[in-house]
């Protein structure tokens, strides 16, 4: 009985040292070249720079501090992999399927993402410099503190400070805290995006949608933000010094506490907003429509409301 015992015990733990082993990264890159697919395999701190995995299946494989610069992933089928601090500088990620993707301090500087998918993407402070965004859906993404500086759009030869993110689709994406200071965001839709505490000063959100959006504390300083829908974003205590609020849609929006100074908002719609403790020193106010606003000192100011 007690060698029974011992040889079945033998026998699990052979088991398990087997599964151990044929999960072992060094021996999973040799299965991935040879099958074109690692679903869920354990492919952690690998040196893959270079290689051609064209198409390849690693969904919900684990490439946590992998060295993946320069390779070809055109194609591949990426949808839950753990990319955290991987290096993927360079890497061909065109047509890939990004899909609820860990890419967390991960390296992407200049990775090509044509027609990828990266909807609920988790990129967190990772480095976006030098990729181009234009026309991809990050719905839902998750990019609080990515590093967006330098990000290049359309082939432009704009200025460092004139980044270009037109049209991108960002709607519930969480940016809390990003660095967006001087991008071109002209039509860009935020819709209740959270940027609360994001540095969005000098940037162009001209025609941008922000509907329902979190600026709670946000930079805003000199922002152009004429013709925006801004309808019940939540502005309390941004600062939007100097910004430019030219005939936007601030219906039903919170400015509470915010700095509003030196800011145009001729021709704007603050319909039902709550300017509560709002600074308008300076502001330019011609021809605003004011309705059931709350003003800074508390009281409503109905000016333009239609009779009856």
């Amino acid at each position: 009985m007690k060698r029974s015992l011992i040889g079945f015990c033998l026998f699990l733990l052979a088991g398990y040292l087997l599964v151990v082993f044929l999960d072992s990264p060094t021996l999973n890159i040799g299965l991935l070249k040879v099958r074109g697919f690692c679903r869920l395999c354990d492919l952690t701190s690998v040196n893959l720079e270079e290689t051609d995995l064209n198409g390849v299946d690693l969904y919900g494989a684990n490439l946590t501090g992998a060295n993946l610069a320069q390779v070809n992933l055109t194609g591949a089928n990426l949808a839950q992999v753990n990319l955290t601090g991987a290096n993927l500088r360079g890497a061909d990620l065109s047509k890939a399927d990004l899909r609820g993707a860990n890419m967390t301090r991960a390296d992407l500087r200049g990775v090509l993402l044509k027609g990828s998918n990266l909807n609920g993407a988790n990129l967190t402070r990772a480095d976006l410099r030098e990729v181009d965004l234009h026309h991809y859906s990050w719905t839902g993404a998750n990019v609080t503190g990515a590093n967006l500086s330098g990000v290049e759009l359309l082939h432009s030869t704009m200025a460092f400070d004139d980044i270009n993110l037109r049209e991108v689709d960002l709607s519930r994406a969480n940016l809390v805290g990003a660095n967006l200071s001087g991008m071109f965001l002209f039509e860009v839709s935020l819709d209740s995006a959270d940027l609360s505490g994001a540095d969005l000063s000098r940037s162009n959100l001209n025609r941008a949608t922000l509907t329902g959006a979190n600026l709670t504390e946000a930079n805003l300083t000199g922002v152009a933000l004429g013709w925006a829908d801004l309808t019940g974003a939540n502005l309390r205590a941004a600062d939007l010094n100097r910004s430019n609020l030219f005939k936007a849609n601030l219906t039903e929006a919170n400015l509470t506490e915010a700095n509003l100074t030196e800011v145009l908002l001729d021709g704007a719609n603050i319909t039902g907003a709550d300017l509560t403790g709002a600074d308008l020193t300076g502001t330019e106010l011609g021809d605003t429509n004011f309705c059931n606003t709350t003003m800074p000192d508390g009281t409503i100011n109905n000016t333009n409301c239609r009779p009856g």
